[in-house]
């Protein structure tokens, strides 16, 4: 074999070992760079969905808490009490209660 085909030879013998060094490193360093590029913006995406969950959440609560003001004011007049008394079974003295059988 003459030197100048065993130069190429070993010419192309290194540029495909060097190919597949790069393809290689490419291969696990390339996920890797856009896994961490990407980090970013899922985090973004998972604390808007925390955030959009919590303003349901709180949106609930002031429901709540205006039905639970409502109920205040209502028990602190007189016929809001005496309904809510007669609600729970209360009867006036000299009442006789009235039961309908079903």
């Amino acid at each position: 074999m003459s030197n100048r085909l065993r130069s190429r030879r070993s010419g192309r013998v290194a540029r495909r070992l060097l190919l597949l060094v790069v393809v290689l490193a490419a291969g696990g360093v390339l996920p890797m760079l856009v896994a961490r590029a990407a980090r970013p913006y899922m985090e973004a995406a998972r604390i808007q969905r925390r955030n959009a969950k919590l303003s349901g959440l709180i949106a609930a609560e002031e429901r709540r808490h205006q039905e639970l003001r409502k109920a205040v004011a209502r028990f602190g007049t007189a016929d809001g009490m005496e309904l809510e008394a007669r609600r729970m079974g209360y009867l006036r003295e000299g009442e006789m209660p009235l039961l309908i059988p079903r």
